[in-house]
């Protein structure tokens, strides 16, 4: 897989929420980041996850596409080179959830157009 330093895809960190890098990097360098969040009667369920299929996932979750966002190289590396990243990494998520929220991406009405572009070019390439 490609790599811009640390990030690549499916790669999780913990920054409030987990997040999960759910592309690979573009011709930028940039990736498409989404955030898992407990699963509240309102929640869009197009992808569900359920206890320790996600690293530091003890509930039952839900993927908020909402809040999915294009996070660019220059992010990557400022996130990188903080001195919470180490402690914020988490181990990667496997080929099977990371295709549920790639397809949940695609078909959620909440995903931002622009990273449902992204998802949708590596999904089908």
């Amino acid at each position: 897989m490609s790599r811009i330093r640390g990030v690549q895809l499916g790669d999780t960190f913990w920054a409030g929420h987990l997040h999960v890098v759910c592309s690979e990097p573009d011709a930028d360098g940039s990736v498409v980041i989404f955030n898992t969040t407990t699963m509240r009667s309102d929640s869009d369920r197009n992808c569900i996850i359920q206890p320790n299929e996600l690293p530091s996932v003890n509930h039952v979750s839900v993927i908020a596409y909402e809040r999915g966002h294009v996070m660019t190289k220059a992010q990557q590396e400022q996130l990188e080179e903080s001195k919470e990243f180490a402690t914020m990494r988490r181990s990667s998520a496997s080929a099977d959830v990371l295709r549920r929220i790639q397809e949940g991406a695609l078909k959620s009405d909440q995903t931002p157009i622009e990273v449902q572009d992204i998802i949708s070019d590596q999904v089908r390439s």
